[in-house]
């Protein structure tokens, strides 16, 4: 590769680096000591990255703010105590009509229901922590709709 190209390589990752810093990390909300005490901020934090699958943003934005309404309602005490049927159809009734993302969203809440503090972040960070990256990359591939890239897009965010 010629030291031009290079070059102009490292100045797009620099800007666009800086820009995904800024504009989708938001360095002030997503602070590892708030998403690692609590559980529902970093539910959000991975509805932030699981719910943007290819599509336009607009539209993965508009999904995941109606899922998060959806859980909001059902409250952050009783949650799990509703059933996956229940989920669905409040889903379903508040537009969320995308079965992958329905899908999506009513196993992540099976996945981090099975956690100790629920909480996805502090779990991945642990996991890394012990080295066992892997295993929980391969982890959060198992819930409907996450690949390769949304589970390395996400262990990445949380290293940041």
């Amino acid at each position: 590769m010629s030291i031009k190209i290079a070059e102009k390589c490292r100045k797009i990752a620099d800007e666009y680096g800086q820009r995904y810093k800024e504009e989708i990390m938001d360095s002030d909300r997503w602070t590892p000591q708030l998403l690692s005490n609590d559980w529902f901020l970093s539910l959000e934090f991975w509805f932030n990255k699981s719910f943007f699958r290819g599509r336009l943003d607009s539209i993965s934005e508009n999904f995941k703010n109606k899922a998060l309404s959806v859980i909001k309602t059902f409250g952050q005490d009783k949650l799990f105590d509703n059933s996956d049927q229940a989920i669905e159809e409040a889903l379903l009734k508040a537009g969320v009509n995308n079965h992958i993302d329905r899908k999506m969203v009513i196993q992540t809440l099976e996945f981090i229901r099975n956690l100790d503090d629920h909480n996805i972040v502090a779990y991945c960070l642990s996991e890394i922590e012990k080295g066992q990256t892997k295993e929980s990359y391969d982890e959060l591939q198992t819930i409907y709709g996450i690949g390769s890239k949304l589970a390395s897009l996400f262990l990445r965010d949380v290293c940041f």
